[in-house]
């Protein structure tokens, strides 16, 4: 044996020993990027595709997913928009591959910044709340929880916890 080939056997084992490693760390870090993904990650890869939700109380919801984020997701069905609580999907159908993480500003904007303009416009909702379906108006949102008003009379109806809640659509008035 000659020095060429003692130093191209040195290559090749080198290379060799390279290439383990790096699919190792490649592997490594598939494995780390789907421990770490959530349900909104696999919700935003689908944006402009059709998913089923439901809750654990059997609602379900079915529609093209428009934006999503980690504390809800808005999906456009047959009946219109409905925002969907993340942390209250029971079962979610569609999902298929991991989005990149969402910006600084899409992961600010939490279910009670959206609730807390709804409540400004005096808008007329639909709440999934467990098994419980309700309308009225948003008469005050707090950390955890809402109150729902009576539209005519603002009279409460109802506090319902944000942890129980599954979704909210606006009932357009025609």
């Amino acid at each position: 044996m000659d020095f060429e080939q003692i130093i191209a056997d040195l290559v090749r084992e080198q290379a060799a020993e390279a290439d383990r490693e790096l699919d190792e760390e490649v592997a490594s870090l598939a494995e780390a990027e789907l421990v770490s993904a959530q349900i909104s990650d696999r919700l935003r890869a689908v944006e402009g595709g059709q998913v089923k939700l439901s809750s654990a109380h059997g609602y379900s919801v079915t529609g093209s997913v428009v934006r999503a984020n980690p504390a809800w997701v808005l999906l456009k069905g047959a009946e219109g928009e409905e925002l969907v609580s993340i942390p209250a999907i029971a079962l979610a159908q569609g999902l298929q591959r991991i989005a990149p993480s969402p910006s600084f500003m899409e992961t600010r904007m939490g279910l009670t910044h959206i609730l807390r303009r709804i409540m400004r416009e005096r808008t007329r909702v639909r709440i999934v709340s467990g098994v419980h379906t309700l309308v009225g108006a948003i008469g005050a949102v707090y950390s955890d929880h809402m109150d729902l008003v009576g539209l005519d009379t603002g009279e409460p109806l109802v506090s319902v916890s944000l942890k129980s809640l599954f979704s909210v659509r606006i009932v357009h008035m025609y």
